[in-house]
């Protein structure tokens, strides 16, 4: 995010997301605007990767 003349923090990338990893589950998060749930949690497991991964293509 970068900063406008306000102070306040302006979107970049609205198709951008985040992934907190862990080692017991990742943290994701999209633009709000884009979903009802924005932040989600997902397991380490390569079917939870996978679960994560189509939740970013929608």
């Amino acid at each position: 995010m970068e900063r406008s003349k306000s102070g306040a923090l302006s979107m970049v990338n609205p198709r951008a997301a985040a992934i907190d990893i862990g080692s017991t589950m990742h943290m994701a998060a999209i633009n709000p605007n884009a979903d009802d749930n924005p932040v989600r949690a997902f397991g380490t497991f390569t079917g939870d990767l996978h679960d994560m991964a189509r939740w970013f293509k929608t």
